[in-house]
């Protein structure tokens, strides 16, 4: 969390300079903008890349088996899928 964060203001991310990524940022960015926070001035592919990667995440959670929570133990109700990507 960064300190901005955590006293309620809001942080909005400058791309304008930003030319070249891969998927570790992009799937950063998404991460990011699903937690509410914004982006400026983003390339328009990296863009589209951000929406597919958020669609993907969705589709994922919405196939993946829940497992239901039983007297003592946790409950599982999401696994990441780029936990298990080298």
């Amino acid at each position: 969390m960064f300190v901005s964060e955590a006293a309620g203001h809001s942080l909005i991310l400058d791309l304008k300079d930003l030319r070249l990524v891969d998927h570790a940022v992009v799937a950063f960015l998404a991460d990011y903008e699903a937690s509410g926070a914004s982006m400026r001035n983003c390339p328009a592919y990296i863009r589209e890349w951000i929406g597919a990667e958020q669609a993907a995440t969705e589709s994922y959670r919405s196939e993946s088996p829940r497992i239901r929570p039983s007297p003592g133990l946790f409950s599982l109700d999401f696994v990441n899928p780029r936990a298990f990507v080298n």
